[in-house]
């Protein structure tokens, strides 16, 4: 293993990957899901002008061979997890989730909040249960893929962010 690669798993930053992925031929094809695969994850879709993809691809073609690249992508659609649509007047290309993504990460993070965190919650959510706050917090870590650097400190926040979208239960 590269070095890059040994200390990605230590530092558990790696992605799944599709088993179809091993199957996809082109260099560029890897590195176009791998892009959709961090970027994406298991959002329903996601959007990224033309220009940025290829700087994102580290690829050396010119913008006009990548658009045809894309363009031969797009008509094949065969990425793992992602169909792929480019609109050629916006330059943009868009992936779409296709739903075979596992949801594998029931929790990102299953470290324990201290008792002040529940404290500090009750105060920027009041009314709601902390703990179920909780549930959902680390649910949506999981689903995001996330995992804190700050769990106390990121908790509080979702729980805010929770008050002020939902107001009092």
């Amino acid at each position: 293993l590269s070095d890059w690669v040994f200390n990605a798993i230590r530092a558990q930053e790696v992605l799944t990957l599709h088993r179809d992925y091993f199957r996809l031929r082109k260099p560029i094809e890897r590195r176009v899901y791998e892009i959709a695969r961090k970027h994406c994850g298991q959002q329903d879709e996601w959007r990224i002008g033309l220009p940025l993809l290829l700087k994102k691809t580290g690829a050396q073609s010119p913008l006009k061979r990548f658009r045809e690249m894309i363009r031969d992508l797009v008509a094949y659609d065969h990425l793992p997890d992602y169909s792929v649509t480019f609109d050629a007047a916006a330059d943009m290309v868009t992936f779409r989730n296709r739903g075979s993504l596992l949801a594998t990460w029931a929790t990102a993070w299953d470290g324990r909040l201290d008792a002040e965190a529940h404290h500090d919650a009750r105060e920027v959510a009041p009314g709601w249960d902390v703990y179920m706050l909780e549930e959902k917090w680390r649910l949506w870590l999981g689903e995001h893929e996330i995992e804190p650097k700050f769990p106390e400190r990121h908790f509080i926040k979702f729980c805010r962010s929770w008050y002020e979208k939902r107001g009092r239960p």
